[in-house]
């Protein structure tokens, strides 16, 4: 359970500001987005509507055992000694209120149903980007199986942060589409300072307030993710967009220079040389171009 649907609603929003979405009814929609991504339904995904409290609920006991305790401290430990926090935070906490704040919908893997709050049933202009989304994911994982395309590195690994990229930029550039929109021209609209001003705008506080490290590793595999799948599809179409996940990119060197993806750079293999001869391994991961410039910016 990734802490990264609240942020549907703010890239809809961001949208929305400039013009409206088209909406559409659920099976009106599910057949836009099969058309839009070039790939039709294999079988038809249910959709399941709860109330908020309901959905609240239910998100958070997925967040339980997806992230567990030990899992956070680890990687809250990792996050504090590379440099990326100023102090140790409850990462856990921090990242299961930015999942709660703003959730409205989400695709469950383990089910194969969409969920989504019962005021999602009326489709308009304001929910239909986000349950676009939740689609779209569901499409990925009909034809690629998302938990082996997400595996179970720590999410601020860098092969990890790729794989999201791949997945959520796949499916915001599906969205985007959905709304209307050519993805070049909102692509300056999306950046981490608009999305962060609008965040705060619609009271998704904690996560403005989250430290950056945080901040970013929600907003890359949107952001970033969308103009890595702009860039594939531009030079390749649809069809090769939906080649990626087959394929995916291995590091964020990959998908912040989609040419590299393209010609088959690999990176370089990481691997854990030294230990004491008393020590035990707390926890690992390969920190990538994007997490360094992320450090780097804040030693500025």
């Amino acid at each position: 359970m990734k802490p990264r649907k609240s942020l549907l609603a703010l890239l809809a929003l961001l949208c929305l500001a400039v013009e409206p979405a088209r909406s559409a009814d659920i099976a009106e929609l599910k057949r836009q987005v099969a058309t839009i991504g070039r790939l039709e339904f294999k079988r038809d995904v249910p959709v399941r509507y709860l109330d908020r409290a309901h959905l609240r609920a239910y998100v958070e006991r997925l967040f339980a055992e997806d992230y567990p305790a030990g899992l956070a401290a680890r990687e809250s430990e990792y996050l504090y000694w590379m440099g990326f926090t100023r102090g140790r935070i409850d990462l856990r906490d921090l990242r299961r209120r930015i999942i709660l704040e703003n959730v409205g919908g989400m695709y469950n893997e383990k089910t194969d149903e969409l969920l989504a709050v019962e005021e999602f049933r009326q489709v308009d202009m304001l929910n239909a980007p986000a349950l676009a989304h939740e689609l779209r994911h569901a499409l990925q994982d009909q034809y690629f199986d998302l938990a082996a395309v997400l595996g179970d590195l720590s999410d601020f690994d860098d092969r990890k942060l790729a794989a999201l990229a791949a997945v959520e930029g796949d499916a915001t550039l599906v969205m985007v589409k959905q709304m209307g929109f050519d993805p070049d021209q909102v692509g300056d609209a999306f950046s981490p300072e608009n999305i962060l001003s609008y965040s705060a705008l619609a009271g998704a506080t904690t996560l403005a307030a989250a430290p950056e490290v945080v901040r970013l590793q929600l907003l890359m595999p949107y952001l970033d993710g969308m103009r890595f799948s702009r860039a594939v599809a531009r030079e390749g179409g649809w069809k090769a967009l939906n080649r990626v996940l087959a394929h995916k990119p291995l590091s964020s060197e990959q998908v912040l220079h989609p040419g590299k993806y393209a010609a088959g750079e690999r990176p370089l293999d990481a691997a854990i040389r030294f230990r004491p001869s008393r020590g035990e391994l707390y926890h690992s991961g390969v920190v990538g171009e994007y997490y360094l410039n992320v450090l780097l910016k804040q030693g500025d």
